[in-house]
């Protein structure tokens, strides 16, 4: 079965995902046609431009209530090598390997804050750049 696989589950990620359901069913194709596989480190799409928000309750929608209902499936963990002679990607689930091949790679893995070395910078300053910042600041 061909499978698209998409890393990243950010505003792009979601598109491309969200988006090659749509063309597999207006082609007529199943869910068990054309599998689309969506990586990323956390459970939930982070609505990133609210983390400044007092509420975020609204702020992460878990992954699942996105892409379940559309035959999208989705995997937790971290990409750690793309090879693209082998049509394959990487992944860290938790505390084992799992090897993920691909026939479509749509790369999203967006951006990260990156914090310059200065000393107390980590241990004394806020950011909102992702979900778990956000609330760490709250």
């Amino acid at each position: 079965m061909p499978r698209i696989l998409v890393l990243g589950a950010g505003f792009a990620g979601l598109w491309a995902a969200i988006g090659a359901a749509r063309k597999r069913d207006e082609i007529g194709a199943r869910a068990a046609d054309v599998e689309i596989l969506v990586v990323d480190r956390n459970p939930y799409h982070n609505i990133r431009v609210r983390n400044y928000e007092v509420d975020l309750s609204e702020a992460a929608i878990p992954l699942a209530g996105l892409l379940d209902p559309i035959g999208v499936k989705h995997v937790l963990g971290e990409v750690e090598a793309i090879d693209v002679a082998r049509l394959q990607v990487t992944v860290k689930t938790g505390k084992a390997q799992e090897m993920f091949a691909y026939d479509r790679l749509v790369l999203t893995l967006g951006s990260e804050l990156v914090r310059p070395p200065i000393p107390g910078l980590a241990a004394h300053s806020f950011d909102v750049d992702t979900y778990a910042s956000a609330l760490r600041l709250d």
